[in-house]
């Protein structure tokens, strides 16, 4: 789904959950907020941004780090497809230390070429019988020996239906530490150059549990509290269709003021 699919997708469950009344709502060019939406009496200028996991205190990047993971898995695909008609089930879990107090161990795109055709030989020399499910871990106690290279944890392979994916999981961040500090500070840049009629701006900021790249811990929900120039701030947890408000700090008279042309 590309990102404009996504946006709209995001915002009209964001109008599902709110209580203002909604007529209708347009999409906007650069440099306006990515959406209006026309209330009763108002036109309300809503900017959207999702929430990504920032780099950890390492610099180790998360999101690129699956990104590679994907690329790695995808080229293996292809590679074994291209000698090989079997349907299997594959999915590969890649060291990460994001988050973690030891030695940086992520994945780059110099891993890509490497990884993506041991992969596929892997899964070439080890078809399970139909039905059957194989797992191999990156040292092997049968045989006393490391059969993965260290940046592999393990590979399952079922004979089951075709779908090669990489397993993601890593250290989930507070939802008070940076990443939403900085999305709100990057934000907060744009209205400046806003030139049409907006009684308010809003910013939705779109946070989703089925997604590794942007899952958070919300353990400390209620005590949530932004600074921006927008006049209303939004949480949005999409994967459980909760919608909250942000206490903003800003005084009002600093907030973005109604602007009718």
């Amino acid at each position: 789904m590309n990102k404009q699919k996504i946006e709209e997708r995001h915002l009209n469950q964001f109008i599902s959950l709110l209580t203002a009344n909604v007529k209708t709502f347009s999409i906007n060019p650069t440099p306006e907020p990515d959406f209006t939406l026309f209330l009763d009496s108002q036109r309300i200028g809503v900017e959207h941004t999702r929430l990504f996991l920032g780099v950890d205190d390492k610099g180790d990047n998360i999101v690129i780090h699956n990104k590679v993971a994907d690329t790695i898995l995808n080229d293996a695909f292809n590679l074994f497809s291209a000698t090989n008609t079997e349907k299997l089930t594959v999915v590969v879990s890649f060291v990460s230390s994001y988050g973690l107090a030891i030695e940086s161990k992520m994945l780059s795109r110099k891993d890509i070429k490497v990884l993506s055709k041991f992969i596929s030989d892997f899964v070439k020399e080890h078809i399970p019988q139909k039905g059957v499910h194989a797992r191999y871990n990156q040292f092997d106690f049968t045989v006393g020996k490391y059969i993965l290279p260290n940046k592999i944890l393990s590979i399952s392979i079922w004979h089951k239906y075709s779908s090669w994916t990489a397993s993601k999981a890593g250290m989930v961040p507070s939802i008070q530490g940076e990443s939403l500090a900085f999305r709100v500070f990057e934000k907060d840049k744009k209205p400046k150059n806003y030139k049409g009629s907006y009684d308010e701006i809003w910013l939705l900021l779109v946070e989703d549990q089925w997604n590794m790249e942007t899952y958070f811990d919300f353990d400390d929900l209620d005590s949530i509290q932004v600074s921006s120039i927008y006049n209303k701030v939004y949480l949005l947890r999409s994967g459980n269709n909760h919608l909250y408000e942000i206490h903003n700090e800003l005084p009002h008279c600093e907030q973005w003021q109604s602007r009718i042309l």
